[in-house]
């Protein structure tokens, strides 16, 4: 047999990810340390590089997290949904480093998606994910793609901070640490 060689789809760095937060759950603010880093970098490269249909697609990302926020029932969460938008929270910070053309960022954040999903999931747990909370993140969301849209490195930087501070905070408060 020949061997073959396949392209990396960043797996084995993803099962590294999800089997140490779940063997340390504070873990995932070490993660959080290291997405600051990234989504900075990401939000930069998408000021600078990002075309058309680039930006199309991170609007398309925001726009599935609109959609499953406006089907949440209003004052009350929904389990299946609130997975649905983190799913698609999880999409809109790929399209970024998509749009940004760095193909290491772009695997870095797929090869993070499971352990992203499970950091939102615990920052979310004694949140009721309503309606309007979801709408409001995703205006949070929403404030990023603009200023990647304006080529304001700057703003975009600070907007996605304070998406991730609002997530640790989320994270402290759902284990208990002040």
């Amino acid at each position: 047999r020949r061997a073959t060689v396949t392209q990396p789809d960043g797996a084995m760095f993803g099962a590294f990810l999800r089997s140490l937060i779940h063997s340390d759950p504070r873990a995932v603010f070490d993660l959080s340390q290291v997405r600051r880093s990234l989504e900075v970098q990401s939000v930069t490269l998408a000021c600078r590089n990002a075309s058309r249909s680039g930006l199309d697609g991170v609007e398309a990302a925001l726009a599935a997290m609109r959609e499953v926020a406006r089907a949440m029932p209003e004052g009350r969460g929904d389990a299946e949904r609130g997975h649905a938008f983190d799913r698609a929270d999880v999409k809109f910070h790929q399209a970024i480093a998509l749009a940004g053309g760095n193909r290491v960022l772009v695997f870095l954040f797929e090869a993070m998606e499971s352990a992203l999903l499970e950091g939102f999931e615990r920052s979310r747990r004694f949140h009721v994910r309503s309606r309007e909370t979801l709408l409001s993140v995703c205006e949070e969301h929403g404030e990023v793609l603009n200023h990647v849209r304006a080529r304001d490195e700057r703003a975009a930087a600070e907007a996605v901070l304070s998406l991730i501070a609002r997530s640790e905070a989320n994270l402290r408060a759902s284990m208990g640490i002040t």
